[in-house]
C-alpha cells in the first residue's frame, strides 16, 4: 500500500496530533469492493481501550470516522474489513444490512468520501478505562465524522438515506464469509 501521509493537510495533521492521536496505519479500498487496513504500528494492534480515526486522504483530510475499541484494536480492525467489506462487496441487497454491521448508507459513503484515492490513514490513542467512552464522544463532537452514527452529519446521511429507501432489513451472517484483508 503507497503511502499517504504527505495527502493530508498540515492543519488536520496539527489538529489529530493536538487531540492525542498517533498515525498507526493507513487504509484502502480496493476495486470498490475489498477494504484492507495496514498497520505500520504493530504494536497499536494490541492496544486496549483505544480510540481509532478513519482520515480520507482526499481534499487534504478528512475525519470519517471515530470509533472505539474495548479490546484489542487489532480485533476491532478486522471487524472493520470485515463488516465494511461485506457492505461494499454487494453481498447484500441494498436494503439489508449484518446486525451490528455497516449500514447500507456507509457503504456508499466509504467510497464517495474517499474518492478518488479510496484510501485513508489511521490514527490512533489510547484512553483510560474510564474516560474511553467520554472521550470518544467529545472526539466525535469536535470532528463531526460523517460515517460516524453518533455525530450529527453521521445522522443525517442515515436520515437522507432512509428517506429515500425507508428502513433497512436485518440479516443474518452467511457462513462463507469474505476474506478479511488486514496486513499487521
Amino acid at each position: 500500500m503507497p503511502s499517504t501521509s504527505t495527502s493530508l493537510s498540515p492543519s488536520i495533521l496539527s489538529q489529530l496530533h493536538a487531540d492525542g492521536f498517533t498515525a498507526i496505519g493507513r487504509f484502502r479500498i480496493e476495486d470498490d469492493r475489498v477494504f484492507t487496513i495496514q498497520l505500520d504500528r504493530p504494536d497499536a494492534a494490541s492496544w486496549r481501550f483505544a480510540i481509532v480515526a478513519f482520515v480520507g486522504v482526499s481534499a487534504g483530510g478528512t475525519v470519517l470516522r471515530i470509533s472505539k475499541a474495548e479490546g484489542r484494536l487489532g480485533t476491532r480492525l478486522r471487524a472493520y474489513c470485515r463488516d465494511i467489506g461485506y457492505r461494499l462487496s454487494g453481498d447484500l441487497a441494498p436494503d439489508q444490512f449484518y446486525k451490528g454491521g455497516t449500514k447500507p448508507w456507509e457503504g456508499s459513503a466509504w467510497l464517495s468520501y474517499t474518492a478518488p484515492s479510496q484510501a485513508g490513514m489511521l490514527f490512533a490513542q489510547q484512553a483510560d478505562i474510564l474516560e474511553h467512552a467520554e472521550r470518544q464522544h467529545r472526539l466525535i463532537r469536535h470532528y463531526n465524522p460523517p460515517l460516524s452514527s453518533q455525530s450529527p452529519a453521521g445522522r443525517a446521511l442515515a436520515e437522507a438515506w432512509r428517506a429515500r429507501h425507508g428502513y433497512p432489513m436485518p440479516v443474518s451472517r452467511r457462513s462463507n464469509t469474505p476474506k478479511e484483508a488486514v496486513l499487521f
